[in-house]
Formats: C-alpha cells, structure tokens, sequence
C-alpha cells in the first residue's frame, strides 16, 4: 500500500465467493498473515489472470473449523445459514396456522347411501349437487337439503395454544439469530415493567464486538488505500469510531453534563 499514488485507486468491484476462485493456498510459511489462505485468485472468466491477496479484502462470513474451511475452497460459512432452518420452521408454523384459519369452520354433509352413488359412478352428479348447494350458502347464506337423506354438522376447530407456539418459535429464531425479538419482529417487551432495554443492550453489544474484531481490519486495509488514493499519503492523525449504536435520550445527556458541572462548581 505504501507505493500507492494519489489517483492511484481507480474502482472497487464486489464480487462474490462464487465469483472468484482461491489460487496457490500457503501451507508453507506460517509466519506470514495469509498463512492457510490462497496467494493468488482467479476470476472466472478472466481467462486466467492471477490477482495477488493484497489486492483482495477477505469477508468471509461464519468462521469454520480448520477442516470445514479447507472442504469449502478456503472461505467461510454463510451468516444466514444459521437461522436458516428456523426461519423456515417459523414461516411453515406462520403459513399453517394461516391456512387453520381460513378453514376455521368446516361444514360436513352426511349422505344416505353416498358409497353405493359412488360406485355406480354418479359422482359428477352429487359433485354438482353440493356445488350448487355451496353457490347458494354464498349467496343468501342459505343451504337447502334433502330432509330424509341429508344432515348438515358444522365442525368448528380449536386455535387455543397456537399463539403461544408461535411465540416460542419466535423466540426461537431470535436467539438463533442473536436480535431481541423487540427488534427483529417491532414487539413490545412482555411482563410487567419491562421495557425491553437489557435486550436491546445486548444486542449493542454483540453488535460492537461484531464492528471491533471483524469488520474494523477490513476498514482498515480499504482505508489505508481510499487515504492515499485521495491524499498522496496515510497522515498519521487520522483516526476514526465508530458511532454509538445506542440514542442517548435529552435528560440522560443532561444528567452527564450536570455531574461535571456540578464539580467544577464546588
């Protein structure tokens, strides 16, 4: 990076793992930082050309045993694949209590000697019968039967407990994706007094540690090129943070500055 000019970068591309193909993986010096990492890539389609590792910012995703990474061609697993399983668990639970409730009534004909007009293939026949007779319960909510041959029973299905399995698959998914669920679903915190706050702390701070032991190295090597790209060189006052994940309200921040003030004032 230090031999890079002012002007010097001219375009960042984003390619995805499936993109681009590890070359010539060092096994052989583990001293260096791209130790069990390739030397090299390929772009497929580039015709071969091989691309140094400094010229590539890594984001792999879910780190994966020595092995598992060696299996899947030097990258990482995917952050999605964690939850995968339990949003579909969530989703099929969502889809099946919706399908309930669109069936929350079930009308049942009982028919005297049904089988036997089965069997002797009349079925296109009593098919047409209750379609009409269906036709006619949209229309004028009303249904018309045979009195000596057919009854009518309405069966009405039980929802009692499907909301609290939900609620547990919810709960569920959001440890599986570590969101609170005040967040990832916009519920309001259960329980008396709660407010949801200790979850949304949490969360922060799984999202800090995130920001510090992942994303900030990567910062720093596009910026050490974006800097000299735009300035000619890395000034040695730069620095940056970054910003607080938490809002701090009007009267926490006045309740900050009253202690100061109240120092300086004794």
């Amino acid at each position: 990076v230090n031999r890079i000019q002012k002007g010097g970068l001219k375009r960042l591309v984003v390619l995805d793992r499936w993109e681009i193909q590890p070359q010539r993986i060092n096994y052989h010096d583990p001293i260096a930082e791209d130790y069990l990492l390739p030397e090299y890539y390929t772009v497929h389609g580039g015709r071969g050309q091989y691309i140094h590792s400094s010229h590539i910012i890594r984001v792999d995703g879910e780190e994966l045993p020595r092995r598992l990474r060696a299996w899947n061609d030097t990258w990482g697993d995917s952050t999605l694949r964690k939850v995968l399983e339990d949003l579909k668990d969530v989703v099929g639970t969502k889809s099946g209590v919706a399908s309930m409730v669109l069936e929350a009534n079930v009308d049942t004909i009982s028919r005297q000697g049904l089988g036997a007009e089965l069997a002797s293939g009349q079925e296109n026949e009593i098919l047409q019968r209750y379609q009409l007779a269906g036709q006619m319960k949209s229309l004028v909510n009303m249904m018309l039967l045979d009195g000596d041959s057919e009854s009518l029973e309405r069966n009405e299905l039980s929802f009692s407990g499907l909301g609290e399995i939900l609620d547990k698959f919810m709960v569920w998914i959001s440890g599986a994706s570590d969101i609170p669920m005040t967040r990832l679903f916009g519920q309001s915190a259960a329980g008396m007094n709660a407010t949801g706050e200790g979850d949304l702390n949490n969360y922060y701070d799984s999202v800090r540690s995130m920001q510090e032991a992942q994303f900030t190295p990567d910062m720093e090597r596009l910026d050490a090129v974006l800097v000299r790209s735009a300035l000619g060189d890395y000034p040695d006052d730069i620095d940056w943070s970054w910003n607080p994940l938490y809002q701090e309200s009007g009267t926490e921040l006045a309740q900050q500055e009253l202690a100061p003030a109240q120092a300086e004032d004794i």
